[in-house]
């Protein structure tokens, strides 16, 4: 049997938002290795397949399941990706599958006068912003957004966004 381990391993990293090196970094791979395997050139085995798994937060044989498209899924508070930047923490609020139309992320941004890039995966975005304030920096455009405002960005459009409160909290929504 032909699993597709390289493109499972892809959609996970692209979920995350993060980029070859950094999965490098924190598994301990070369980013060479890690392209070959998201281009099905090789196989991994069980061990890299081990480590990977442990770094995305998926069991080992998420890499050999065939995918049943769901009709719905609950993703519980205490599962799913959160990253380990200590001022810019963000979970992945949705089970890692193929054939999604959008993806979402919980962002918990610490005060910073040093801008965060959004996620961002070239599509349209839309972010509401759950708690305290944020703001968001367009260009030369600011734009301050509060407590239960929105802002929905097409996918010509990059942005910054930074917290002067002590613990801000919005929830970003990327179309895929």
């Amino acid at each position: 049997m032909n699993y597709d381990i390289g493109t499972k391993v892809r959609e996970l990293r692209k979920t995350m938002g993060i980029t070859l090196q950094h999965v490098a970094k924190q598994t301990g791979f070369s980013p060479a290795l890690i392209s070959q395997i998201e281009n099905n050139n090789i196989t991994p085995p069980i061990a890299t397949l081990s480590r990977l798994s442990t770094f995305f937060d998926v069991k080992i044989s998420y890499f050999f399941e065939e995918e049943v498209p769901a009709r719905y899924e609950v993703v519980r508070a205490s599962k799913g990706y959160v990253s380990n930047n200590p001022h810019f923490i963000y979970k992945s609020l949705m089970a890692h599958r193929q054939q999604k139309h959008m993806k979402a992320f919980s962002i918990s941004l610490s005060s910073s006068d040093h801008p965060y890039n959004l996620p961002d995966n070239g599509r349209d975005k839309f972010v509401f912003v759950k708690t305290a304030s944020v703001t968001v920096e367009i260009g030369q455009n600011v734009i301050e957004l509060f407590s239960g405002d929105s802002i929905y960005l097409d996918a010509t459009v990059t942005c910054q966004v930074c917290s002067r409160e002590e613990s801000s909290q919005f929830i970003v929504v990327l179309c895929l």
